[in-house]
């Protein structure tokens, strides 16, 4: 990597860490998770299962980048708190699948749509010649991280959160 392109990368993580700040900042994310006294960690596999769900407890972890047994515990602790139902695939009696309640559906949809909305205010700030270039690039950056986990096999989800 050279210089410019790792000065690149820290002003685009900066970028970054701004945009997503200003994005979570908003009243309605909070209020998603209101009264729910969960830790972020526990947000974020809820917002995974939310991607993926119904799925199996190996595709949660390989989703979230963590071993089997972190995502059993997670899994138990979201199941013991209402949120993740489990049990067993009817077609194959070994299989167990994870799946959102419905409460739990309730607030992860709350905070997709109060994050929507934030990024649609910023896109209207910025403007429509601005917004277009950002949906350009975002757009190929996804198609690169497609291939990316096409050649690695694993292939991309429904949703990206």
């Amino acid at each position: 990597m050279t210089s410019d392109s790792t000065e690149n990368a820290r002003a685009v993580f900066a970028h970054m860490q701004r945009m997503r700040d200003h994005i979570l900042s908003g009243r309605g994310v909070e209020t998603a998770w209101a009264g729910k006294d969960l830790t972020l960690p526990q947000i974020r596999a809820l917002l995974v299962l939310f991607a993926i769900a119904p799925c199996t407890l190996k595709a949660f972890a390989h989703r979230s980048g963590i071993s089997g047994a972190s995502a059993s515990q997670m899994i138990d602790r979201l199941v013991d708190l209402g949120l993740v139902d489990r049990h067993q695939d009817p077609d194959d009696r070994r299989r167990v699948v994870l799946e959102l309640t419905d409460e739990a559906r309730r607030c992860t949809t709350a905070h997709e749509e109060s994050v929507l909305l934030r990024i649609a205010e910023l896109m209207d700030m910025i403007g429509p010649d601005y917004a277009a270039k950002w949906l350009d690039v975002a757009g190929e950056i996804s198609r690169v991280l497609k291939r990316e986990t096409e050649d690695d096999g694993h292939g991309s989800n429904r949703r990206i959160v």
